[in-house]
């Protein structure tokens, strides 16, 4: 009996020997696999660590980069450039180019023609005009023949009316809308008038030169409500401007003849004036600029200034533009002004140029084949020559290209180093 109480109790002892041995040996491996995590959480926090180390390293890089290529592309003066794309055909010769909405406008004395960004035509109407002058809008334009007696409207879409007047025509604008605005002439009693774009009369104001004056301007709003007429007056060998503003579907309307505000120029001649928007009009006379807000009564607002001879204006948007000639040295300067009056961009310029305009931005300046442009923040775009002489130029999509109109067709152009 005692032999086996000996080994029944041997046997116990070997037992928790072996449970005891065994849970050693888990806890050790708990321990190594505490390690191991442990370990392994280092490693992905190093990962971590090294990826977001590269990743501000790269995205610094990148910014870096853009910063440098847009700084490049914005402040570097190009001078030479490289031709994209050429449209030419032989219908080109002997025509006039504009800009209009995201198009081109072709004309002559034969006919005009709407055509895309790549030279192909969208629309086309034939005439007969011995000087076709052409206004633009927004979205509608109209072309008439100076000291002649038609005029088509159209726009983007095509031709919207024509219409036939019983005096030759001397000035004209138009709304959007298609409302014609026009000074038809003659020598002692001139008319202003104004149609719709099927050619219907709508107003009509006979002048006595004698005691109003001369129309020389007319400029009608966008939404067609506003009339400004600028009449130039000799009384006493003095010269003065009288300019008017007419309504003809504000509040004050249909009062007074539809005059809702005038106010003399003495010594003054305003030779030209037009409208941006329906709010806000500009009065260019030859050393200064009058700027009026109001979209039923417009009132004198800014008055601009200048001690130089304005040699032309130009408008883009909200921001007005004058070359001025320089007194008692060569050259011109280039201003702009926003609508309120505030000058934001002047440069002095060596070259002359016969033709200045604005796109977003920038400001194209050009003559024959030279061509030079700002930028509002003051930087010089581009200066340089040209392989043929430009009748037009606009931005077009892409980094420094651009649109040429000349004589043999449209080239699309890209600045290059």
């Amino acid at each position: 009996m005692k032999k086996k109480e000996n080994n029944n109790l041997h046997v116990v002892q070997q037992e928790e020997d072996t449970a005891g041995k065994i849970v050693n040996e888990v806890i050790t491996e708990l321990h190594e696999s505490d390690a191991e995590m442990q370990e392994m959480q280092e490693k992905i926090k190093r990962h971590r660590r090294n990826h977001r180390i590269r990743v501000t390293v790269i995205a610094a890089a990148i910014v870096l980069l853009v910063s440098v290529s847009y700084w490049y592309i914005t402040y570097h003066t190009f001078t030479k450039t490289r031709i994209v794309q050429k449209y030419q055909e032989e219908q080109y010769h002997n025509s006039s180019y504009e800009v209009f909405a995201d198009s081109v406008i072709k004309y002559s004395k034969d006919g005009i023609s709407l055509l895309n960004k790549k030279g192909r035509e969208k629309w086309n109407q034939s005439y007969q005009m011995a000087t076709p002058v052409l206004v633009l809008g927004e979205k509608t334009g109209v072309i008439a023949d100076n000291g002649g007696n038609h005029m088509i409207v159209f726009q983007e879409t095509g031709v919207k009316g024509e219409i036939q007047t019983n005096l030759p025509i001397e000035k004209i604008d138009v709304s959007e809308q298609g409302i014609v605005a026009a000074i038809l002439k003659e020598e002692l009693s001139p008319k202003v008038v104004c149609y719709d774009a099927e050619g219907n009369l709508l107003a009509e104001h006979k002048i006595a030169v004698s005691t109003s004056g001369y129309p020389v301007e007319v400029s009608i709003s966008d939404d067609g409500k506003l009339l400004m007429v600028s009449y130039l007056k000799v009384e006493n060998s003095q010269i003065s401007t009288n300019v008017v503003y007419y309504n003809f579907g504000g509040k004050d309307s249909g009062v007074n003849n539809y005059e809702v505000f005038s106010k003399s120029y003495p010594n003054e001649i305003i030779p030209e004036g037009y409208f941006i928007g329906n709010e806000t009009s500009v009065l260019v006379g030859s050393s200064s600029m009058m700027i009026f807000h109001g979209k039923d009564k417009p009132q004198p607002g800014e008055t601009i200034t200048v001690e130089k001879k304005i040699k032309s204006v130009f408008r883009h948007d909200k921001y007005i533009g004058m070359l001025l000639k320089n007194e008692g040295k060569e050259g011109y300067e280039l201003r702009v002004y926003t609508i309120y009056g505030k000058q934001v961009f002047s440069e002095n310029l060596t070259k002359e140029y016969s033709h200045v305009t604005m796109s977003g931005r920038e400001i194209l300046l050009y003559n024959n084949n030279q061509l030079c442009i700002y930028q509002l923040n003051g930087s010089k775009r581009f200066e340089g020559e040209l392989s043929n002489s430009i009748s037009k130029i606009t931005p077009v999509s892409g980094i420094n290209k651009y649109l040429v109109m000349n004589a043999d067709g449209m080239e699309e152009i890209q600045f290059v180093k």
